[in-house]
């Protein structure tokens, strides 16, 4: 879908972002607070800043990383 694919571009162009498997990864994204898909998770020097739960535009996701 178009919305995998922005995602998958932004992390091809280098841009600070990691994908997680929620459900293989359950524990991990409860203690990150993704408790929807898609979740975004912004985390800086260790400590998590947001958490956007819902689809961003492509911008937006630009903003993050």
């Amino acid at each position: 879908d178009v919305y995998k694919r922005q995602v998958d571009n932004l992390i091809e162009e280098g841009g600070n972002l990691l994908k997680l498997d929620a459900i293989e990864h359950g524990e991990l994204a409860n203690r990150l607070g993704a408790r929807g898909a898609p979740a975004f998770v912004e985390v800086r020097q260790g400590t998590v800043i947001r958490v956007h739960l819902g689809a961003l535009t492509e911008a937006k996701l630009r903003q993050m990383v």
